[in-house]
């Protein structure tokens, strides 16, 4: 229990994180090689690949307010992947976790409502 139990609560505080607009807080969760995707306006994706990268997506979505804040809904997990579903104005939406040697590796981001999360 205590396996899936951490990779839930490593998503949980991304998404803490995430809501207090701190990339670099998010960044100290990742691996170097972690990947990030999300929808953007027009239904295109976003992809970050890399510490650095994701840390510069992050702060420039902070900064424009582009990323809203999100109300966690539910979480579940297995030892290797966490899910946490939310809800913001407008819109809710999924997290996508992987996690790697308590780093996150992987996070993909489906929104369903405006269309764009960051």
């Amino acid at each position: 229990m205590a396996k899936v139990e951490a990779a839930i609560r490593l998503a949980l505080t991304a998404t803490e994180r995430w809501n207090a607009r701190d990339a670099a807080g998010i960044a100290e969760l990742l691996s170097d090689d972690a990947l990030f995707e999300w929808p953007v306006a027009g239904g295109t994706v976003s992809r970050a690949r890399g510490k650095t990268a994701i840390l510069n997506a992050l702060e420039d979505s902070f900064r424009a307010g582009t990323a809203p804040a999100v109300s966690p809904v539910d979480s579940f997990g297995t030892p290797l992947r966490a899910a946490v579903r939310w809800e913001t104005e407008g819109a809710e939406g999924v997290d996508l976790y992987q996690v790697r040697n308590e780093r996150i590796v992987e996070r993909v981001s489906y929104v369903n409502g405006k269309g764009a999360i960051a």
